[in-house]
């Protein structure tokens, strides 16, 4: 082969690379999509957070670095994937109602 481009079983690697990125942008989307779509909002989050003991920046319902390690040690805590985002499983475990 001329080709100058590496391949594992005929696909070019740079394909390969793009395939994986195109994977872990559609599961952040999804769960992101889960966050919107249920209007699971991030001040109701923190607020849960605080009450537990996990969080204590303000109730400000941005997705900051404080709340993102809130959600983490929560997670830990819980035996859930440890993502820092509220996903479905996360938004269950800390009892936020979807609204219709």
């Amino acid at each position: 082969p001329s080709s100058s481009a590496f391949t594992i079983d005929g696909q070019r690697i740079s394909d390969l690379g793009e395939g994986l990125m195109q994977a872990i942008l559609l599961r952040h989307q999804h769960q992101s999509d889960f966050a919107a779509a249920n209007n699971v909002k991030i001040a109701e989050a923190q607020q849960v957070l605080k009450e537990n003991g996990f969080y204590s920046g303000p109730l400000d319902g941005t997705m900051s670095e404080w709340t993102v390690d809130a959600l983490r040690a929560f997670q830990q805590s819980r035996r859930l994937n440890v993502t820092g985002r509220i996903d479905s499983d996360t938004a269950q475990e800390l009892g936020l109602q979807a609204t219709p």
